[in-house]
């Protein structure tokens, strides 16, 4: 590792950068789908720390129904700024049918591919994109 001269202080500013970025754009609440696999057992949370979060899953932790029916997999999330809305909206899809969420997961993950792996590089979702599911289709 180098000492402090203008390839540490570069280094060391590259760093502060990158941590402020992921910081801001991991920061807000989620409204996350976790699945048992394909069309599987659907769980459906809201979280301030959604990666802490889905790790709790992934170690059966989280909840006692993720643990009995093996859910396991993020197949769907939305980013929201104000913790009352994104309740708002897991109470929204909660309500939805079943085909509904489906449909909704298959819109953004078709292939049901597990997101989790996707939590360190999460972007901001442009405001258009939430609109888009605000209602059942």
């Amino acid at each position: 590792m180098q000492g402090f001269g203008q390839a540490g202080e570069d280094e060391f500013a590259i760093l502060h950068v990158a941590r402020r970025i992921k910081q801001k754009y991991m920061s807000g609440y989620y409204v996350y789908i976790m699945a048992s696999k394909r069309n599987g057992t659907l769980y459906l949370g809201m979280s301030g720390k959604l990666a802490q979060r889905v790790g709790a899953h992934k170690k059966r932790t989280a909840s006692a129904f993720t643990k009995r029916y093996g859910v396991k997999k993020l197949v769907y999330y939305e980013r929201h700024d104000d913790e009352k809305k994104a309740k708002i909206r897991e109470k929204q899809i909660k309500r939805w049918k079943r085909k509904w969420k489906l449909r909704l997961i298959e819109e953004v993950n078709p292939k049901w591919k597990d997101l989790s792996k996707d939590l360190g590089t999460l972007t901001k979702p442009d405001s258009n994109a939430k609109s888009r599911f605000a209602e059942p289709f």
